[in-house]
């Protein structure tokens, strides 16, 4: 999971149509997987993500069986995970509806 990670961060920072989207006011996104929980604050000033200090968060995001890692790939619509019964997410439905669309716009061009 932290390779994705890695790679948004990455793009939050390369690309310049992300920056309109990215909060004023740092955002707590919990990601948890069957194996490891990542806590990610978003904000103005980019991404920054930690598996040790998991803080309040704003919106969490719980996988199933491994799925964490293709959701964060932007694969698909987190939502069409969430339908699937492959996520859980608790948290505002206007933070999970932004937070789909900033995977959706980090995801790789390849």
């Amino acid at each position: 999971m932290q390779q994705q990670l890695s790679m948004i961060q990455a793009a939050c920072q390369e690309r310049g149509h992300i920056h309109s989207i990215l909060p004023a006011e740092p955002v707590g996104v919990l990601l948890e997987d069957q194996n490891e929980h990542w806590l990610l604050t978003i904000s103005k000033e980019g991404i920054a993500f930690s598996n040790k200090d998991v803080q309040p968060w704003q919106l969490k995001v719980r996988a199933k069986e491994g799925n964490m890692a293709h959701c964060l790939a932007g694969e698909q619509r987190l939502f069409l995970y969430h339908r699937m019964g492959k996520v859980d997410m608790s948290g505002l439905y206007r933070l999970q509806l932004w937070f789909e669309s900033l995977l959706w716009l980090c995801q790789s061009y390849e």
